[in-house]
């Protein structure tokens, strides 16, 4: 199966919910779906396979237990899945995969870093992702990235994290780059963390109960150093976290 990682957007869009659960059992309304997962369904199709996971798609969005699971599976689901399709250049789901590019503008290869909190950690967990640019389209996998354009790159994507050397650093590097991303539901931060954390704490050989509230126990005195890099620190309006946790303000770590 191959998974897809956008952003939703401002824009009300059309998801599984407990009211229309039999119908998508049945049969999903594909032409009343956004553009960018009409997209990958597409594309899914076209590289001859029959199952794309798609967030809005199989969890119950009005239902807080069902979230509360599928969201703690995440990681597991983009680990696991054959290939990862990420609408980059999308702002909302409306815009599609696809970007209309000028022939003539050539650059050099980027590292894309998605502006969504969700998206960031799908396109770490996953071994493979099909990046879709405003400038053009990048295959990734864990130690290379390349272009439509034949651009070939071989660099540390950062995203393997069992050859990082420090733990501790490369966390809060995470969290830095984390709290930069929009995420539209501001008490999801803990939430979208947990998955990447439980990979984090496998491959770091650390505890699972070391996690508090998005630090770690073993690196607990310099994880509290954080500050809000610019601006003063706007508190959650809704509980997400201790006033001590970064998880407790809005903006940038």
């Amino acid at each position: 199966y191959l998974t897809l990682s956008y952003c939703w957007g401002k824009k009300p869009v059309l998801t599984l919910k407990s009211e229309n659960y039999s119908q998508f059992k049945d049969k999903i309304p594909v032409h009343l779906l956004p553009k960018t997962i009409q997209d990958a369904i597409t594309i899914t199709d076209a590289l001859g396979f029959r199952h794309l996971w798609v967030d809005s798609c199989c969890i119950i969005q009005d239902s807080g237990i069902d979230w509360l699971t599928q969201a703690g599976e995440m990681a597991k689901i983009y680990t696991k899945s054959f290939l990862n399709l990420a609408a980059t250049w999308a702002k909302e789901s409306s815009d599609g995969v696809f970007h209309e590019m000028n022939p003539c503008s050539l650059s050099t290869i980027p590292i894309y870093r998605p502006q969504n909190t969700w998206t960031l950690q799908e396109s770490m967990l996953s071994d493979r992702t099909v990046q879709f640019a405003r400038n053009g389209i990048y295959w990734e996998c864990k130690s290379s990235m390349t272009s439509d354009i034949g651009h070939d790159s071989v660099h540390d994507t950062q995203r393997d994290l069992n050859e990082l050397e420090v733990r501790w650093f490369q966390w809060n590097t995470l969290i830095a780059e984390y709290s930069k991303r929009g995420l539209t539901n501001k008490g999801d931060k803990l939430v979208a963390m947990a998955g990447l954390a439980r990979h984090f704490a496998h491959i770091a050989n650390f505890h699972e109960e070391d996690y508090v509230s998005g630090l770690w126990k073993p690196t607990f005195p310099y994880s509290l150093l954080w500050r809000v890099a610019e601006g003063e620190a706007i508190n959650s309006p809704q509980y997400g976290a201790p006033s001590w946790s970064w998880a407790s303000v809005t903006g940038e770590i």
